[in-house]
Parts: C-alpha cells; sequence; structure tokens
C-alpha cells in the first residue's frame, strides 16, 4: 500500500494541472490562442529558471558512483541509437517522427525521479538520484534539439547546431545550474526566494496549457502512434532496463535511480520544445498527458514488484 501512495502521491497534482486547464478552456476561460501564447513565453521564460533551480540544488558526488554513472550514459546512448535507426521504419511524417523519438527516451526524471527516490530511500536516494539527474539531463536537451531540427528539415552545419544548442533556454538553464553546483555558487539572499518562485510555478503553468490544449478527437487520431510508443516507453524499456541494471551489478538505491531513467513518464518540457521547435505538439502533449495518468499503474506495478521481489529495500 505504500508503494501505491507513493506513486499516487507523486502522479495526482500532475492529473489535477491537467484537468484545471482542461477546464479553464471548456469554461471559456482562456482560448487556445491565449494559451498556445502562454506556451511561448514557459518555454522561453520559465523553464530555464526549473532547470537552473534543480540542478544547483542537487547534492553531487559523481566519484562515488562511477559505474552508475558508466551505466546509465551508456544504456541511454545504446537506446538513442536504436530508436533512432527504428522510428522512421514505421513513421513516415518528420514532424512525428521528431515527438516521438523524444517520448521515447526522454523521461520526467527531475519531477518524479528526485521525490520518489528520496520518499523511498531518504538522503542517500536524493543524492544518488541527483547524480542521474544532473548528467543526464543535458543529455536530453541536447538530443531533442538535434533530433527536432532534423526532422523539422533543416540540416544544419555543425557550427549552426553548436549555436542551436547553446541559445536553447532549457540548455542554458541546465549548464548554469551545474556551474553553480560544482562551484558552490550561491545566490544572494534577496534574489533566491524570486528564483525559487519562478521555478515552482513552471510546471503547473506547463501542464495547465497541456492541458486546455489536448483534445480528445486528436487522442483519436493518433492513438496509432500513441499505444506503441507508450508500450514500449511505460513496459518494455524499463522491463529491459531492470534486467540491464541487474546484469551490471546495480541493486537496491542505485538500481532504483537508474531504473526511473527509463520508467517514468514523458517529460513535460518535450511538449514545450516540441510546439516551438516544429514537431506536432498536438501528439506531443498526448504523450505527456497520457502517461502521465498510465505512470500511476506502472510505477506502483514497478515499485511493488522490486519491492516483493527484495531488489529494493526502501526504508
Amino acid at each position: 500500500m505504500n508503494s501505491f501512495l507513493v506513486s499516487v502521491n507523486a502522479v495526482f497534482p500532475f492529473l489535477f494541472y491537467l484537468f484545471f486547464g482542461y477546464c479553464l478552456r471548456a469554461l471559456r476561460i482562456a482560448d487556445e490562442d491565449i494559451l498556445n501564447r502562454v506556451n511561448k513565453i514557459i518555454f522561453v521564460a520559465f523553464f530555464p529558471f526549473t532547470m537552473f533551480n534543480n540542478v544547483r540544488n542537487m547534492e553531487m558526488d559523481i566519484q562515488a558512483c562511477t559505474s552508475l554513472v558508466f551505466i546509465s550514459l551508456l544504456t541511454l546512448t545504446v537506446l538513442l541509437v536504436g530508436i533512432n535507426l527504428v522510428v522512421p521504419l514505421f513513421v513516415k511524417e518528420n514532424a512525428k517522427r521528431g515527438v516521438i523519438i523524444q517520448a521515447l527516451y526522454r523521461s520526467n526524471i527531475l519531477l518524479y525521479a528526485l521525490p520518489l527516490a528520496e520518499c523511498l530511500f531518504g538522503k542517500e536516494g536524493l543524492s544518488i538520484a541527483s547524480i542521474v539527474v544532473a548528467l543526464c539531463v543535458p543529455v536530453y536537451n541536447v538530443v531533442a534539439i538535434v533530433v527536432l531540427e532534423y526532422y523539422r528539415g533543416s540540416r544544419p552545419t555543425l557550427f549552426v547546431l553548436i549555436k542551436k544548442v547553446i541559445q536553447n533556454p532549457l540548455l542554458q538553464g541546465t549548464i548554469l545550474g551545474l556551474i553553480f553546483s560544482l562551484f558552490d555558487i550561491s545566490l544572494p539572499n534577496s534574489l533566491d526566494p524570486c528564483v525559487k518562485s519562478i521555478s515552482s510555478i513552471t510546471t503547473p503553468l506547463a501542464l495547465m496549457v497541456l492541458g486546455g490544449t489536448t483534445k480528445i478527437s486528436s487522442i483519436q487520431k493518433n492513438k496509432k502512434y500513441i499505444i506503441p510508443t507508450l508500450v514500449f516507453k511505460m513496459i518494455i524499456f524499463p522491463a529491459i532496463a531492470l534486467c540491464a541494471g541487474l546484469l551490471f551489478g546495480l541493486r537496491n538505491v542505485e538500481l532504483f535511480s537508474f531504473f526511473l531513467l527509463f520508467a517514468t513518464p514523458v517529460a513535460v518540457a518535450s511538449y514545450s520544445m516540441a510546439c516551438n521547435m516544429g514537431g506536432e505538439g498536438a501528439l506531443a502533449g498526448e504523450l505527456v498527458s497520457i502517461s502521465t495518468i498510465v505512470s500511476i499503474f506502472t510505477l506502483f506495478l514497478w515499485i511493488w514488484i522490486m519491492t516483493y521481489t527484495q531488489l529494493i529495500y526502501p526504508i
């Protein structure tokens, strides 16, 4: 029951924000044009604060988890190569290809992995999960930029691509956060609460916009893409990751932190990124919202399995 409550408590706020956004549009408080403009503002101005604030506050001792770091980056690389080779064989529209590839590898680890790891394992879990998040979030963002740029039809040179990567607001926030964390830089007392406040409203606002722009008719149209993508995302890839982690010798908190890299729902930022970089925003939003709902059941199931089989030992 504890595992179930952990999963529900982690996911329920996301569902509430989605529903609240849906009500805003249903009651004609906000129309699609307003929501789309707000989404643009969130991507450019709000998400950088979230990335910066989350990354700068992470407690990292990378040397203490060298094997976990190596295994995480190696497995993520293998996944990225595999889906970039396979997805174009089955999905013919470029706007959908980039969105589906992003959904398959990009998990909401910032907002799920950290609280789940802390809830089950305390400060040790939070510290180890933070290492995985700090290393993988920059990889997520760089790969997303490359993939979405490629499938929007542009073939930028290496210099132009590097420029676009550097100009991405999410990556800018992540890099700045890493600098503050690695060099133990603190913000002035007067500024710190402001950054935290902006960071704290970003995800709720993004989810409300997502809820307001999601259309049931569009879900029906895209279900041939949504169903297989989420079966792989929420069931097959986590199962493979769990087996791989065991084969690599990971156990308990390290195994759980590694597992969450592949088992959490699609990152909220992938929706904003797709909308602003030529991807099919409707499909990206549906993958985020539906994976969030499905994760109530899948995360509960996976946590129960790992606890029952004593692969993890929550405190």
